[in-house]
Protein backbone atom coordinates (compact mmCIF):
# COMPACT_ATOMS: atom_id res chain seq x y z
CA UNK A 1 0.00 0.00 0.00
CA UNK A 2 1.16 3.31 -1.12
CA UNK A 3 2.46 5.92 2.33
CA UNK A 4 1.30 9.28 0.56
CA UNK A 5 3.05 10.68 4.08
CA UNK A 6 6.57 9.47 2.79
CA UNK A 7 5.99 10.04 -0.65
CA UNK A 8 5.02 13.59 0.50
CA UNK A 9 8.30 13.98 2.96
CA UNK A 10 9.62 12.65 -0.72
CA UNK A 11 8.08 15.77 -2.62
CA UNK A 12 8.79 18.35 0.16
CA UNK A 13 12.76 17.21 -0.05
CA UNK A 14 12.57 17.48 -3.21
CA UNK A 15 11.36 20.72 -3.82
CA UNK A 16 13.67 21.74 -1.35
CA UNK A 17 16.94 21.16 -3.24
CA UNK A 18 15.35 22.31 -6.72
CA UNK A 19 15.24 25.77 -4.52
CA UNK A 20 18.56 25.03 -3.87
CA UNK A 21 20.29 24.20 -6.76
CA UNK A 22 18.10 27.54 -8.64
CA UNK A 23 19.27 30.32 -5.52
CA UNK A 24 22.86 31.43 -5.09
CA UNK A 25 23.99 29.80 -1.72
CA UNK A 26 25.30 32.44 0.92
CA UNK A 27 29.06 32.27 2.08
CA UNK A 28 28.16 30.63 4.91
CA UNK A 29 26.57 27.49 2.94
CA UNK A 30 29.60 27.58 0.06
CA UNK A 31 31.46 27.01 2.80
CA UNK A 32 30.11 24.08 4.40
CA UNK A 33 29.53 22.36 0.77
CA UNK A 34 33.12 22.92 0.89
CA UNK A 35 33.53 21.07 3.79
CA UNK A 36 31.49 18.02 2.82
CA UNK A 37 33.24 17.64 -0.35
CA UNK A 38 36.65 17.53 1.54
CA UNK A 39 35.34 15.26 4.05
CA UNK A 40 33.32 13.21 1.93
CA UNK A 41 36.65 11.97 0.32
CA UNK A 42 38.46 11.18 3.18
CA UNK A 43 35.74 9.45 4.33
CA UNK A 44 35.88 7.27 1.07
CA UNK A 45 39.27 6.41 1.44
CA UNK A 46 38.36 5.03 5.36
CA UNK A 47 35.20 2.89 4.11
CA UNK A 48 36.90 1.36 1.29
CA UNK A 49 40.19 0.68 4.18
CA UNK A 50 36.76 -0.78 6.53
CA UNK A 51 35.21 -3.04 3.71
CA UNK A 52 38.75 -4.62 3.14
CA UNK A 53 39.11 -5.24 6.76
CA UNK A 54 35.57 -6.54 6.65
CA UNK A 55 36.09 -9.28 3.41
CA UNK A 56 39.60 -10.24 5.17
CA UNK A 57 37.68 -10.86 8.46
CA UNK A 58 34.67 -12.51 6.98
CA UNK A 59 37.24 -14.51 4.91
CA UNK A 60 39.93 -15.63 7.40
CA UNK A 61 38.95 -14.81 11.15
CA UNK A 62 36.84 -16.89 13.23
CA UNK A 63 33.64 -14.18 13.69
CA UNK A 64 32.70 -14.73 16.96
CA UNK A 65 36.14 -12.93 18.20
CA UNK A 66 35.42 -9.46 18.39
CA UNK A 67 39.19 -8.35 19.22
CA UNK A 68 40.66 -9.89 16.35
CA UNK A 69 37.96 -7.97 14.12
CA UNK A 70 39.09 -4.84 15.60
CA UNK A 71 42.31 -5.33 14.75
CA UNK A 72 42.11 -6.27 11.20
CA UNK A 73 40.19 -2.76 10.98
CA UNK A 74 42.67 -0.81 12.71
CA UNK A 75 45.00 -2.51 10.68
CA UNK A 76 43.73 -1.31 7.58
CA UNK A 77 42.60 1.96 8.65
CA UNK A 78 45.78 3.16 10.30
CA UNK A 79 47.62 3.78 7.06
CA UNK A 80 44.73 6.12 5.36
CA UNK A 81 44.55 7.81 8.20
CA UNK A 82 48.29 8.54 8.84
CA UNK A 83 48.06 9.16 5.11
CA UNK A 84 45.69 12.04 5.53
CA UNK A 85 47.95 13.04 8.43
CA UNK A 86 50.96 13.82 6.63
CA UNK A 87 49.20 14.85 3.29
CA UNK A 88 47.40 17.72 5.36
CA UNK A 89 50.83 18.36 7.62
CA UNK A 90 52.97 18.49 3.72
CA UNK A 91 50.11 21.24 2.58
CA UNK A 92 50.11 23.12 5.56
CA UNK A 93 53.42 23.55 5.21
CA UNK A 94 53.77 25.03 2.08
CA UNK A 95 54.81 28.66 2.84
CA UNK A 96 52.15 30.30 0.05
CA UNK A 97 49.26 27.88 2.22
CA UNK A 98 50.28 28.81 5.86
CA UNK A 99 50.47 31.95 4.98
CA UNK A 100 46.58 31.57 3.67
CA UNK A 101 45.68 29.43 6.82
CA UNK A 102 46.80 32.40 8.97
CA UNK A 103 45.32 35.35 6.96
CA UNK A 104 42.42 36.88 9.05
CA UNK A 105 40.12 39.44 7.08
CA UNK A 106 40.61 42.53 7.75
CA UNK A 107 37.45 44.69 5.95
CA UNK A 108 35.12 43.35 7.81
CA UNK A 109 32.68 46.48 6.91
CA UNK A 110 30.28 46.69 5.41
CA UNK A 111 27.98 44.24 7.16
CA UNK A 112 25.40 42.62 5.33
CA UNK A 113 22.90 43.52 8.01
CA UNK A 114 24.42 47.08 6.95
CA UNK A 115 23.55 46.50 3.34
CA UNK A 116 20.29 44.89 3.76
CA UNK A 117 18.55 47.92 5.57
CA UNK A 118 18.34 50.61 2.35
CA UNK A 119 18.37 53.56 4.57
CA UNK A 120 22.28 52.42 6.26
CA UNK A 121 22.93 51.39 2.82
CA UNK A 122 21.87 54.78 1.49
CA UNK A 123 23.90 56.65 3.72
CA UNK A 124 26.95 54.51 3.50
CA UNK A 125 26.97 54.77 -0.43
CA UNK A 126 26.80 58.58 -0.01
CA UNK A 127 29.62 58.98 2.84
CA UNK A 128 31.91 56.15 1.89
CA UNK A 129 34.55 57.71 4.77
CA UNK A 130 32.18 56.10 6.81
CA UNK A 131 33.21 52.32 5.74
CA UNK A 132 36.70 53.22 5.41
CA UNK A 133 36.94 54.36 8.80
CA UNK A 134 35.07 51.72 10.48
CA UNK A 135 37.57 49.05 9.18
CA UNK A 136 40.92 51.25 9.84
CA UNK A 137 39.69 51.78 13.34
CA UNK A 138 39.07 47.83 13.92
CA UNK A 139 42.36 46.81 12.70
CA UNK A 140 43.93 49.73 14.11
CA UNK A 141 44.40 47.94 16.97
CA UNK A 142 42.86 44.04 16.24
CA UNK A 143 46.47 42.39 16.13
CA UNK A 144 47.81 43.64 19.58
CA UNK A 145 49.66 40.76 21.12
CA UNK A 146 52.43 39.68 23.54
CA UNK A 147 54.59 42.53 25.27
CA UNK A 148 53.15 44.85 22.99
CA UNK A 149 49.41 43.85 24.64
CA UNK A 150 50.83 43.70 27.77
CA UNK A 151 52.43 47.50 27.36
CA UNK A 152 49.10 48.62 26.19
CA UNK A 153 46.81 47.42 28.84
CA UNK A 154 49.43 48.38 31.50
CA UNK A 155 49.33 52.07 30.09
CA UNK A 156 45.64 52.01 29.30
CA UNK A 157 44.97 51.27 33.26
CA UNK A 158 47.43 53.99 34.53
CA UNK A 159 45.61 56.30 32.40
CA UNK A 160 42.03 55.21 33.48
CA UNK A 161 42.55 54.00 37.24
CA UNK A 162 42.26 50.23 36.36
CA UNK A 163 39.26 50.92 34.83
CA UNK A 164 37.77 47.94 32.31
CA UNK A 165 34.96 47.63 29.89
CA UNK A 166 32.26 46.21 31.40
CA UNK A 167 28.82 46.29 29.09
CA UNK A 168 29.49 42.45 28.46
CA UNK A 169 29.10 41.48 32.67
CA UNK A 170 32.32 40.93 33.14
CA UNK A 171 35.12 43.19 32.91
CA UNK A 172 37.19 42.86 29.61
CA UNK A 173 40.66 45.32 28.24
CA UNK A 174 39.68 48.25 26.19
CA UNK A 175 40.60 48.20 22.85
CA UNK A 176 41.95 51.93 22.25
CA UNK A 177 43.57 54.35 20.20
CA UNK A 178 44.87 57.99 21.54
CA UNK A 179 43.96 60.60 18.68
CA UNK A 180 47.01 62.96 18.82
CA UNK A 181 49.18 64.64 16.02
CA UNK A 182 51.10 61.20 14.67
CA UNK A 183 47.49 59.30 14.74
CA UNK A 184 45.39 62.09 12.26
CA UNK A 185 48.66 61.82 10.03
CA UNK A 186 48.80 58.33 9.67
CA UNK A 187 44.59 58.13 9.15
CA UNK A 188 44.42 61.05 6.62
CA UNK A 189 48.20 59.19 4.80
CA UNK A 190 45.95 55.78 4.65
CA UNK A 191 42.79 57.05 3.83
CA UNK A 192 43.80 59.90 1.94
CA UNK A 193 40.65 62.21 2.94
CA UNK A 194 40.78 65.75 2.94
CA UNK A 195 42.07 67.18 5.70
CA UNK A 196 39.81 67.83 8.84
CA UNK A 197 36.89 65.15 7.29
CA UNK A 198 38.15 62.40 9.49
CA UNK A 199 37.52 64.50 12.56
CA UNK A 200 34.18 65.21 11.73
CA UNK A 201 33.29 61.48 11.02
CA UNK A 202 34.70 60.71 14.30
CA UNK A 203 32.66 63.01 16.00
CA UNK A 204 29.38 61.69 14.27
CA UNK A 205 31.35 57.67 15.65
CA UNK A 206 31.14 59.56 19.47
CA UNK A 207 28.08 60.64 19.13
CA UNK A 208 26.76 56.73 17.47
CA UNK A 209 28.53 55.05 20.33
CA UNK A 210 30.37 53.52 17.97
CA UNK A 211 33.83 54.64 19.78
CA UNK A 212 33.48 55.93 23.38
CA UNK A 213 35.43 58.97 24.44
CA UNK A 214 37.50 57.70 27.80
CA UNK A 215 39.53 60.49 28.83
CA UNK A 216 41.13 63.67 27.42
CA UNK A 217 45.44 63.30 27.90
CA UNK A 218 45.55 67.17 27.12
CA UNK A 219 48.94 67.48 24.89
CA UNK A 220 48.76 63.55 24.51
CA UNK A 221 45.55 63.53 22.66
CA UNK A 222 42.20 62.26 23.52
CA UNK A 223 42.10 58.12 24.82
CA UNK A 224 38.72 56.25 23.12
CA UNK A 225 37.74 53.12 22.68
CA UNK A 226 36.10 51.40 19.38
CA UNK A 227 35.79 47.98 21.57
CA UNK A 228 36.90 45.18 23.74
CA UNK A 229 38.98 42.36 23.99
CA UNK A 230 38.43 38.85 24.73
CA UNK A 231 40.65 35.80 25.36
CA UNK A 232 40.93 32.74 23.75
CA UNK A 233 42.98 29.12 24.24
CA UNK A 234 46.20 29.70 23.75
CA UNK A 235 46.24 33.22 25.40
CA UNK A 236 44.95 34.67 21.90
CA UNK A 237 43.07 38.30 22.13
CA UNK A 238 39.78 38.94 20.50
CA UNK A 239 38.55 41.74 19.14
CA UNK A 240 34.86 42.94 19.38
CA UNK A 241 33.53 46.31 18.24
CA UNK A 242 31.07 48.21 20.28
CA UNK A 243 29.28 48.39 16.69
CA UNK A 244 27.00 45.59 16.62
CA UNK A 245 23.69 44.88 14.79
CA UNK A 246 21.57 45.86 17.13
CA UNK A 247 17.88 48.86 16.99
CA UNK A 248 20.31 51.63 18.36
CA UNK A 249 22.83 50.85 16.13
CA UNK A 250 20.44 50.66 12.86
CA UNK A 251 18.37 53.74 14.17
CA UNK A 252 22.26 56.14 14.78
CA UNK A 253 23.99 55.01 11.19
CA UNK A 254 20.49 55.72 9.46
CA UNK A 255 20.49 59.17 11.12
CA UNK A 256 24.15 59.99 11.55
CA UNK A 257 25.05 63.13 10.26
CA UNK A 258 28.34 64.89 10.00
CA UNK A 259 28.87 68.02 10.45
Amino acid sequence: MRNIFTDRDKQKEALKQRKKQTRELTPQEERKERQQRIWSFYIEEIKRAKQKAIDEYDLDLNPDDPELARDVKLKEISPVVKDIKKITEEFLADPEFREALNYRKEFIYPREWMRNDKRIWKKLEARPIIVDLLNYLYNYNRFLKGEDYRQTVEWVDMKMGGQKYTGTGEKHDFAVFVTDPNFWHELDKNLEYSEGYPKKVMKAFCDAGIIIKLKDLGREGTLYADGYYTQMPGNRKVKHPFLKKNKEFRKALREMTIK
